[in-house]
């Protein structure tokens, strides 16, 4: 459930409320109309303060700019509809195949809530009430990017960012929308291209230099240190410089 659609509900709740109210009073014998107007905002206090002290309402975290916008781009299974805090299943954590490009593989806490609370990928957006990935359409001249969801890609084969997984001049490398294997396909068959090389990844892991190359453990502890200590401005040139740094 996002932000706006648990405001929605909280303002919703408070109007069926007062309506009911109003058509109560309304039905006496005795109904002042200005002191049941005066009732109305303690009963929308009561709705928010139920909302901000639940536990989705957090503090933003502003250290720096690169954890306030990761904090922004968090996901959870908990709260309301959600997961409780006792569970203590391996079913919701485990990466699924249609994550690619819309959470990130890596970020996630090293505590009880690991695989629980995640983060966007860096390219993911939300529309429709789902999570939608950035791809180029392979079949056409000057396209324009699009974003799927992943019932859009399931038949359709989708080629990785790189052009090194060609095996000769028809036949390439590519992942299957479905279930997320690596096969070997004809080009005609790969409709979709990755649109970015850190698209399967978040913020802040887009950061960690070689992360191509490095242990998991590794880039998750990188990631977090990033988080408390990114700068905000760069003073001189960079010894390595990722795809994100240059923007």
């Amino acid at each position: 459930m996002l932000i706006g659609d648990q405001l929605e509900k909280i303002t919703i709740d408070a109007l069926s409320e007062i309506k009911q109210k109003r058509e109560e009073e309304m039905s006496g014998r005795w109904f002042n109309y200005e002191d049941s107007l005066k009732n109305m905002p303690a009963t929308f206090d009561r709705y928010v303060q139920r909302y901000i002290n639940g536990e989705l309402c957090q503090l933003l975290d502003q250290n720096n700019s690169l954890s306030e916008i990761s904090h922004k781009r968090k996901i959870t299974f908990y709260g309301p509809k959600g997961l409780s805090k006792d569970y203590r299943g391996f079913g919701k954590r485990d990466v699924h195949y249609s994550h690619y490009g819309r959470i990130c593989l890596v970020e996630t806490p090293e505590s009880e809530k690991i695989g629980l609370t995640l983060h966007f990928a860096t390219h993911a957006r939300i529309e429709g009430g789902q999570i939608k990935t950035l791809y180029v359409p392979t079949d056409q001249t000057n396209a324009k990017l699009c974003y799927l969801n992943p019932s859009e890609e399931e038949n359709t084969a989708i080629l990785p960012y790189s052009d090194d997984n060609e095996v000769n001049k028809n036949q390439y490398f590519a992942r299957r929308g479905k279930d997320g294997m690596i096969r070997l396909y004809n080009k005609s068959k790969a409709h979709y291209q990755d649109a970015y090389p850190s698209q399967c990844i978040g913020l802040a892991a887009a950061l960690v230099p070689f992360i191509q190359h490095d242990d998991a453990n590794r880039v998750l502890w990188v990631q977090k240190t990033l988080n408390s200590l990114f700068p905000f401005y760069i003073l001189k040139g960079l010894w390595s410089r990722q795809d994100l740094k240059k923007k």
